[in-house]
């Protein structure tokens, strides 16, 4: 388990995917997720990161206020 803690106001990390599955639980205030599709998904350990996540179509939104959750399968971006 690990757990992280993001100021209001602040972005907490910049486009990345992680190789295990994550629950997120909004305890205060909103945030605001932006999720894509994985760029290589048989291969999470060899994603490609020169490629331009930012430039996918597909792009999820999601807002979280407190008492929300949100699941986010391993290689979503």
């Amino acid at each position: 388990i690990q757990l992280y803690v993001t100021p209001a106001g602040e972005e907490g990390f910049s486009w990345h995917y992680d190789i295990e599955e994550v629950f997120v639980i909004q305890s205060l205030g909103e945030k605001e997720f932006f999720l894509r599709t994985p760029t290589q998904p048989s291969r999470l350990d060899k994603v490609d990161l020169n490629k331009a996540v930012e430039f996918q179509p597909e792009e999820i939104r999601c807002l979280l206020k407190a008492g929300d959750w949100l699941y986010i399968p391993a290689g979503i971006w």
